[in-house]
C-alpha cells in the first residue's frame, strides 16, 4: 500500500510540473553581463572642484634671458582632489593668464584640506611689461 501511495503522488507531481507554464530561454540581448573594466572606467564621473590659494610668489632666474616661475600655495578640498593647471601663452595685452582648480573621481573620501605647493615655469619673454592672472586675480608683474 505504501508503494501505491508513493506512485501515486509521484505520478501527480509529474502531472502538475507537465502542466506548468514553460519557462521561456533568455533572449541574449537581455542577459545581464558585469560591465567590462573599459565599461567601468567609462562611466566614472570625475567634479570639477576648487583650488584654493593662499600665496602667490614669483620667482626670477638670473639667467640671460631671465627665466620666470610661478611658485603657488594652496589648498584642495580632499586628499582625493588634484590640481589641473593651465597656464595660457601672453595675450596681446602681455596678460598671462593662468587657470587653477582640482578635480576629483566620484568616490568616497575623507573630508580634509589637503595642502599644495607648485613652482610653474612661465619661461621667458620678450622685451616688454607683463601681467600674471591666477582665476582672475592680479597676483604678479614683471618687465622682460
Amino acid at each position: 500500500m505504501k508503494k501505491m501511495i508513493f506512485l501515486l503522488a509521484g505520478f501527480l507531481l509529474c502531472s502538475v510540473a507537465a502542466c506548468a507554464p514553460a519557462q521561456p530561454a533568455p533572449n541574449p540581448s537581455q542577459t545581464a553581463m558585469p560591465p567590462s573594466p573599459t565599461q567601468t572606467a567609462a562611466a566614472t564621473e570625475t567634479t570639477r572642484g576648487a583650488a584654493f590659494i593662499t600665496s602667490t610668489e614669483l620667482l626670477t632666474q638670473e639667467s640671460a634671458p631671465p627665466q620666470f616661475t610661478l611658485r603657488i600655495r594652496g589648498k584642495l578640498p580632499t586628499p582625493c582632489h588634484q590640481l589641473n593647471i593651465q597656464i595660457h601663452a601672453p595675450n596681446l595685452e602681455n596678460k598671462i593668464l593662468i587657470d587653477v582648480s582640482s578635480f576629483s573621481a566620484a568616490e568616497i573620501c575623507a573630508q580634509m584640506i589637503q595642502p599644495y605647493e607648485r613652482d610653474l615655469p612661465l619661461g621667458s619673454f620678450p622685451f616688454g611689461h607683463y601681467t600674471v592672472w591666477v582665476n582672475g586675480e592680479l597676483v604678479a608683474e614683471f618687465d622682460a
